[in-house]
């Protein structure tokens, strides 16, 4: 299991990635803030669970 946090609002999500056997160029959103929180073109694609949002809903980026 692979934790990832959303840049924007810090909500978690575990994540799973899927192999296709064809390149996909896509994005997620997080479910909380709407922000576009990771993008990719690859063959392995990433399958976001949400599992609780952030106590915290200011935004959060980093420097």
């Amino acid at each position: 299991m692979v934790l990832f946090k959303c840049p924007y609002c810090r909500t978690r999500y575990e994540v799973a990635i899927a192999r296709l056997s064809f390149q996909q160029r896509s994005y997620a959103r997080c479910q909380i803030c709407h922000q576009t929180m990771y993008s990719w073109n690859s063959r392995n694609v990433p399958m976001f669970t949400l599992i609780d949002a952030s106590e915290d809903k200011r935004p959060y980026i980093q420097p």
